[in-house]
């Protein structure tokens, strides 16, 4: 049986997030209740500093098999989340797609919650099909950046950006 390993990491993905509560809109009686879960992909906004993506909105559009490309040297550039509102997380993860060495080297994690004041969060050295950014304390934050410290061997490439 040929089972393709990306969408089955898409799906404990988002297995993970709605076992969370992390729901879109969540019933009226509960929604002071999970007023910090994060919303899903699907209205984020995504944007590039530093670097040129191929289809950037496909790193976060719930499709595993659709890929961001970056299209020029990406050392230093970084992908910004913009998640609506601020959101509690603690977990974040890149799945890679099916392109050979297609991550950075070393990627770290920054926050915000106006827009422009950044704190580092976390760094670490990404992996070929998936890169975990495990972050100790809980985060809230409206904002995500993810910087490639270093380039790898390949264009950057992102075929989904999970948040837990």
């Amino acid at each position: 049986m040929n089972v393709n390993r990306h969408a089955i990491y898409a799906a404990l993905l988002l297995a993970g997030l709605l076992a969370a509560g992390c729901d879109l809109q969540p019933p009226p009686a509960e929604r002071r209740a999970v007023s910090g879960a994060i919303s899903l992909p699907s209205t984020w906004k995504i944007d590039a500093q530093g670097v040129r993506f191929k289809d950037l909105p496909a790193a976060i559009d719930g499709n595993t098999m659709t890929l961001a490309t970056a299209t020029s040297q990406y050392r230093g550039g970084s992908v910004t989340l913009d998640l609506g509102r601020p959101c509690l997380f603690n977990m974040i993860t890149i799945l890679h797609g099916q392109q050979p060495d297609g991550h950075a080297r070393i990627v770290a994690v920054y926050t915000s919650n106006d827009g422009k004041t950044y704190k580092k969060r976390y760094t670490t050295a990404a992996t070929r099909s998936v890169t975990y950014l495990p972050i100790l304390t809980p985060i809230r934050a409206r904002y995500v950046r993810l910087v490639a410290e270093q380039a790898g061997a390949r264009p950057w490439a992102i075929a989904e950006i999970y948040l837990q």
